[in-house]
């Protein structure tokens, strides 16, 4: 959305209400029905619909008339189809369909952050219910955008393989921040880890790693999202002054604060394809900061590590693994990776990954 006014479009935003919305022009406020025997019948309705129709018929609709009708997008129709838009770009998946019935002569970008049939495939609710659905919004939208982007290598693959589309990288990197390198400490090693938590990415396992490794070793956490999960992890960690959970900073401040570290840690475990080819705005972070970056062999992130020198990899997903990584590590290798990192930092950010994608901006108005 910054990005888009500060190269001179009015830029109007359908969704959540966000918390800032000082850029955009018109806000168009997506709302689940209040009425809460209504949404649960929709809700059934729509599953059952999943369920009995997208797996056999590939023009169904009536899934997509639930959705809108569950969050308000008929009311919200009206109001943006007569906007007639130079530019649509669309972040979910199940969005699509609303977004051609508005689209008129507007170019449309879908942003796939996922690769959405195998999204939350470790939910028997979804496999049963939603696959079919997401697969068909697949076979059915892709083909008729005018541009598609994804966040990695693997994901790119997958689109590939199973629905025949071209989506372009567009990696989540922060934008270039010149800041200093800092030097390690002889005695202390301070390791970070912040954002949203998920439980299927095992962040009760980082704890555990440091509550069995040297004790040249800390972390902090600066988590956001599910605060009974959160609680959890904090109870699991009592007792221990080498972990602290700190209260998240504003996203302008995330890379400023990191860099009072020395590793940006990441054990995520490969529960799923979408957290094995998992490649987050932490890791870029992490570099952007000039943290040593370390994490377990996630596909797509070692590829990146590997490539700049700028962290260090266990051999293997397991905690043992990454606790004999930890003990291997000193200071001067630290420092190394911080170097590697610095040097990165100038090609793994917003303005070198976005040129392709802003070519493609720059030819529609």
């Amino acid at each position: 959305m910054h990005l888009l006014a500060k190269d001179g479009f009015m830029v109007d935003v359908l969704g959540y209400q966000p918390k800032d919305n000082d850029i955009s022009r018109n806000f168009y406020a997506v709302e689940v029905t209040k009425n809460r025997i209504l949404r649960k019948m929709l809700r059934l309705a729509f599953r059952f619909s999943n369920l009995m129709f997208d797996r056999f018929f590939s023009g169904n609709s009536l899934s997509d008339w639930l959705f809108s009708l569950e969050f308000g997008l008929y009311r919200l129709r009206k109001e943006v189809v007569k906007e007639n838009y130079s530019l649509i770009i669309v972040e979910d998946i199940q969005l699509l369909p609303f977004a051609f019935k508005v689209k008129g002569d507007a170019k449309l970008i879908f942003d796939a952050r996922e690769y959405y049939p195998r999204q939350n495939e470790e939910r028997f609710v979804f496999r049963f219910f939603e696959n079919a659905y997401r697969k068909r919004l697949c076979c059915s939208f892709l083909h008729r955008c005018d541009y598609l982007i994804t966040v990695s290598p693997g994901l790119v693959n997958a689109y590939k393989e199973e629905f025949s589309v071209e989506m372009n990288l567009l990696r989540s990197t922060p934008y270039y921040t010149d800041m200093p390198v800092g030097i390690s400490s002889d005695t202390s090693i301070r390791m970070v880890h912040h954002g949203g938590v998920n439980r299927n990415r095992g962040i009760e396992n980082m704890i555990d790693i440091v509550l069995n490794a040297n004790e040249r070793f800390s972390i902090d956490f600066y988590l956001k999202g599910d605060l009974e999960y959160i609680d959890s992890l904090k109870l699991r960690a009592f007792g221990c002054d080498r972990i602290r959970f700190i209260d998240p900073v504003p996203f302008s401040e995330i890379v400023p604060m990191l860099n009072n570290y020395d590793i940006g840690f990441y054990y995520l475990e490969p529960v799923g394809f979408n957290v094995t080819y998992n490649l987050p705005n932490k890791l870029f972070e992490f570099i952007q900061a000039r943290l040593a970056v370390v994490i377990a062999p996630s596909p797509n992130m070692k590829e990146i590590i590997d490539h700049h020198e700028c962290g260090f990899v266990s051999n293997d997903f397991t905690i043992q693994s990454m606790i004999d990584l930890l003990s291997s590590i000193h200071r001067s290798d630290i420092d190394k990776a911080k170097i590697k990192a610095d040097e990165a930092a100038m090609q793994l950010c917003f303005e070198c990954e976005s040129r392709e994608f802003m070519d493609y901006i720059s030819t529609i108005r």
